[in-house]
């Protein structure tokens, strides 16, 4: 594989006021000031921007070499997938 991306560090997640996610340092990654069309910045989407870093973090461990660690990421897969449905 190429060299990893290079974003702001996850975690990343929907800040309090509902319209911006935020790095794990309480910067701004994303927010309604930034997307020209705001009806589609809805909270949902807000969740699947913010699991952006998990889910790059998983894809790499599907596609991992190793048995093991492609199966620790269909797990991890699993999991986001059932916290992004709203079933914690």
């Amino acid at each position: 594989m190429s060299e990893p991306m290079k974003h702001s560090p996850g975690p990343w997640k929907v800040a309090p006021d509902g319209m911006t996610v935020i790095d794990k340092d309480g910067y701004s990654v994303v927010g309604v000031w930034s997307i020209p069309v705001f009806d589609e910045l809805t909270p949902d989407n807000l969740k699947l921007v913010a699991a952006a870093p998990t889910m790059y973090r998983i894809l790499c461990q599907i596609c991992d070499e190793s048995r093991l660690v492609r199966g620790q990421g269909l797990r991890a897969a699993g999991v986001l997938l059932y916290r992004l449905e709203g079933q914690q």
